[in-house]
C-alpha cells in the first residue's frame, strides 16, 4: 500500500472515529434535550438545566461532561458556577461530515428499488472503530 493510502485511510479512520464520537454524545434523551436548550440560549448555567429538565445537578453534569468530551459545548466559569454553550461550529462540521460520508441520495424512479451501494470507506477499517472508552 502506498504512503498515499495510508495516509487517506488514516485521515478517513480519524473522521470515522469523529463522527462516531458526535453520534454517541447525541445518541441519549437527556443530552439532546440539553442540546435543544442550549440551542435556545446563549449559555446556561448546570442549575438553570437541572431545573429546565427537572433532574439533579450532578446528572445534568454527568450529561455536560459527555458532550464537552465530543466537542459539541464548551464551558465558561464565574465562581463557582459554570456556564455552558453549544460549540456550533463543531456540530456543523460534524454535519457536512456525515453528509460527505454518505453522499447524496440515489435517484430513483417510483416504484422502484434501488440496490445498496457497498462502501468502500467502511470495509479497510472493520474492526477498528470498536476502541475507546464505553458510553452511557
Amino acid at each position: 500500500m502506498s504512503d498515499r493510502n495510508k495516509t487517506l485511510q488514516t485521515d478517513t479512520r480519524k473522521e470515522l472515529k469523529s463522527l462516531r464520537d458526535y453520534f454517541r454524545a447525541l445518541s441519549d434523551a437527556i443530552r439532546l434535550e440539553i442540546v435543544r436548550q442550549l440551542a435556545r440560549t446563549d449559555e446556561i448555567s448546570v442549575s438553570e438545566l437541572a431545573d429546565i429538565l427537572h433532574l439533579s445537578q450532578p446528572l445534568v453534569s454527568w450529561h455536560l461532561g459527555r458532550l464537552k468530551k465530543a466537542g459539541l459545548i464548551e464551558v465558561r466559569r464565574e465562581g463557582r458556577q459554570s456556564h455552558y454553550s453549544l460549540v456550533w461550529q463543531r456540530i456543523q462540521q460534524c454535519q457536512q461530515e456525515f453528509t460527505q460520508l454518505i453522499g447524496e441520495p440515489p435517484t430513483q424512479e417510483p416504484g422502484r428499488i434501488t440496490r445498496l451501494r457497498p462502501s468502500s470507506m467502511v470495509s479497510p477499517l472493520a474492526g477498528e472503530l470498536d476502541e475507546g472508552e464505553a458510553w452511557a
